[in-house]
């Protein structure tokens, strides 16, 4: 029997996508008023690079045979979080987010680049 759509993009993830799901999150939450236009720009940017985040992990591991491979999807997982640090820095100053959000998000960030670090050593030990 097929698996459902759901059931695939669900099979077992690691444990620093549900991280970068929470990030998704509080974004929604911190930038819930903000203006339409910001909403279209660095905010849908942020997005998208929160995303692709969850997306190369998913990817990272689906790959346990080649480290090579998992080792690259975590390095861009690596880069696009940086990107997204570096919109929510620019969120706050242009007051598109608040300082308790931006908190927020800054140690959810910490908690995935944790993660990611050690999941990208422990690759390329094997």
């Amino acid at each position: 029997m097929a698996k459902k759509y759901k059931d695939l993009i669900l099979e077992p993830v690691p444990p620093v996508y549900n991280v970068a799901r929470r990030l998704r999150i509080q974004l929604n939450r911190s930038t819930q008023k903000a203006p339409v236009n910001d909403k279209r720009g660095i905010i849908a940017q942020t997005e998208r690079a929160i995303t692709e985040i969850m997306k190369a992990c998913v990817k990272a591991n689906r790959c346990p045979d080649t480290p090579e491979l998992r080792a690259a999807f975590l390095e861009k997982a690596s880069e696009l979080l940086i990107e997204v640090e570096l919109n929510v820095r620019v969120m706050l100053d242009l007051n598109i987010m608040k300082p308790p959000g931006f908190d927020q998000m800054t140690r959810i960030a910490d908690d995935i680049r944790a993660q990611l670090y050690g999941w990208l050593k422990s690759t390329r030990q094997q």
